[in-house]
């Protein structure tokens, strides 16, 4: 859900989490520090209730989307939807800590279209497909033209292309090509995906590290940059120092592995105590090399704690 409102609304993750935080410690969604899809019962009973009223009784597929964890997923609390929420505190009916600003009720109204349609059929659309042939360069396309039997997409409306392809037709009068970064930049929305995807972070840390790093000047948000962030010197200099360095520590398997010990340690499958002690070996064999070979210098260090 992080990923979708930072890449939707153009926010940093730290600010979607903020948002969240404050619609949840408001009563009007369940707990958000969590991937979490499993849906209670009283939730699917708060999904019945708006999508019988509001669509009809046919267009309600109840689904628990069962996974091990121990919270349920992010959901809205009610069956207000965003413009029955903002009528019934304009009426004094709900009555909130602080007024919510508009950020606030458009991330309030992308979590609850998207719980809502979870609770709902699939749709039946139209797609068309093409290939792009442009000298050596070739790529497909593929676009939704018609929405033939609706779905979920009566509460997260899908993009509609309005184009017609004749087979064989050339399309294309004029052609631009430009040059582009080998690598491209990441927002906040790709950094946590990647995250996600490689397995590190949870959704609770997401944004604390994205904050971290921009906190302590390793990258930066550059005006012209489109919400993109960028390196900075500083940033490469830890890095290239960390990998040259301290590479079996740093690396994207070593955290993997980490928080998979983490895990079973929450799950009651692994010792806690044991794990603390091979962390300290660890940060033993950091400090101990880092000053003995001169690597880093602590002036202030009592070497004597260090073990040899």
């Amino acid at each position: 859900m992080l990923v979708a409102v930072t890449s939707a609304l153009k926010i940093s993750a730290d600010k979607a989490m903020n948002i969240a935080q404050k619609l949840f410690e408001m009563g009007l969604i369940t707990y958000h520090r969590t991937d979490s899809t499993t849906v209670s019962t009283f939730g699917i009973g708060i999904a019945k209730d708006y999508i019988s009223n509001i669509f009809g009784e046919e267009y309600f597929v109840p689904r628990r989307w069962e996974m091990p964890g121990a919270h349920e997923g992010i959901r809205p609390t009610r069956p207000f939807d965003v413009h029955r929420l903002k009528t019934l505190i304009a009426a004094g009916i709900i009555k909130l800590q602080a007024p919510l600003t508009e950020e606030d009720l458009k991330v309030y109204d992308m979590i609850f279209r998207r719980f809502m349609a979870s609770q709902m059929p699939p749709a039946t659309v139209k797609r068309i497909s093409f290939k792009l042939v442009v000298g050596d360069f070739e790529q497909e396309f593929s676009y939704i033209t018609e929405i033939l039997k609706p779905g979920f997409t009566l509460m997260t409306p899908m993009p509609i292309m309005k184009i017609e392809i004749i087979e064989g037709r050339k399309i294309l009068k004029n052609v631009a090509r430009r040059l582009v970064g080998e690598k491209p930049l990441y927002t906040y929305s790709d950094l946590v995906s990647l995250m996600k995807d490689q397995g590190i972070g949870r959704p609770s840390t997401y944004a604390t590290i994205i904050e971290t790093l921009r906190r302590r000047g390793y990258i930066i948000e550059p005006p012209k940059a489109r919400s993109r962030l960028v390196a900075t010197k500083l940033g490469e200099e830890v890095y290239e120092y960390l990998s040259k360095n301290y590479s079996q520590y740093v690396s994207v398997n070593r955290t993997r592995e980490l928080e998979k010990k983490m895990d079973l340690v929450e799950e009651g499958k692994a010792d806690y105590t044991q794990l603390l002690n091979e962390l300290y070996e660890e940060i033993n064999e950091i400090i101990t090399d880092a000053v003995y070979n001169k690597k880093v210098e602590y002036p202030n260090l009592n070497t004597d704690l260090i073990k040899h």
